[in-house]
């Protein structure tokens, strides 16, 4: 069990630097999603989840249900389902993109999913306080 855990923590750290690529250049990215993309995936998911159990109890009502499907659809499952073909498009208009913005940094796709998964997650956690903190039947218990 030790030995799982360790292994599954050494698979979150991404292979990729951030900034990879020069200004100007056409990267072609692999199809094949990244380990460590799917296992922050598979993060997010949990945390969301937890999210909206502590927020159900909290708010008694369907509000954290709704922000739940929304948010987690929108990251991490949406980043599980749709990896090999968002990667495909953008390897097919990457070409394009150099002739238009010769200056700028490509942050590398490893990194774009796991701010993706997690930032959901942000955003999903900080919805919910809000919810929390402005809803009228927060302190009846």
């Amino acid at each position: 069990m030790r030995y799982a855990i360790r292994r599954f923590l050494r698979q979150l750290v991404p292979d990729e630097a951030p900034f990879p690529y020069t200004p100007g250049h056409s990267p072609l990215i692999s199809e094949e999603m990244p380990v460590s993309v799917r296992n922050w995936c598979v993060v997010a998911i949990a945390i969301n989840v937890l999210a909206l159990v502590i927020g159900t109890l909290i708010s008694r009502d369907w509000t954290p249900m709704i922000l739940f499907v929304a948010f987690t659809a929108c990251g991490p499952i949406g980043a599980l389902l749709f990896w090999r073909l968002t990667v495909r498009r953008f390897n097919r208009y990457s070409v394009l993109a150099r002739f238009l913005s010769p200056l700028a940094f490509i942050l590398s796709f490893e990194w774009l999913g796991i701010t993706i998964a997690i930032g959901t997650s942000g955003m999903l956690i900080y919805l919910i306080i809000k919810l929390a903190i402005e809803s009228p039947k927060a302190g009846s218990f």
